[in-house]
């Protein structure tokens, strides 16, 4: 049985660690909503968040990046025609802006590279903090 999410009533397959988005484009899905001046095709673009090409609506909630969210069975996804931008980020966990802990050296990004620095300066001893837009490390894809 194929692990699988539905895509405006479409099954589409699912992969462990596949963002919808991912998820959706190994699929042969490339858009899945239009532009609101236009209605240009739309989808993964910037794969990090940062843009609104890929929002959908995710178990009903609209306006969710597709980009950020892990695809996992059973999720319903559907298209938005035209969604409502709010200009929210989904909640990330371990973000505590009241935070005031000390650090030898901030890394920013958590793509191959940053995690390369950051291990090499926690090797030689540093106070590391490692910071990035996603939740997870990994880079943009």
């Amino acid at each position: 049985m194929t692990e699988e999410l539905r895509f405006d009533g479409r099954p589409v397959p699912v992969r462990p660690g596949q963002s919808v988005a991912a998820a959706l484009w190994a699929a042969g899905i490339r858009a899945w909503r239009t532009t609101r001046v236009g209605g240009s095709p739309r989808g993964l673009f910037c794969g990090i968040g940062a843009c609104h090409d890929c929002i959908a609506t995710v178990d009903g909630q609209p306006s969710q990046r597709l980009c950020l969210i892990e695809a996992r069975p059973g999720l319903d996804v559907t298209s938005d025609p035209s969604p409502i931008l709010d200009g929210s980020r989904p909640d990330r966990p371990g973000n505590d802006p009241g935070s005031t802990a000390a650090y030898d050296v901030a890394v920013i990004g958590a793509g191959p590279a940053g995690l390369a620095a950051a291990a090499t300066a926690a090797l030689g001893g540093a106070q590391v903090v490692l910071i990035d837009a996603s939740a997870r490390p990994g880079g943009q894809f």
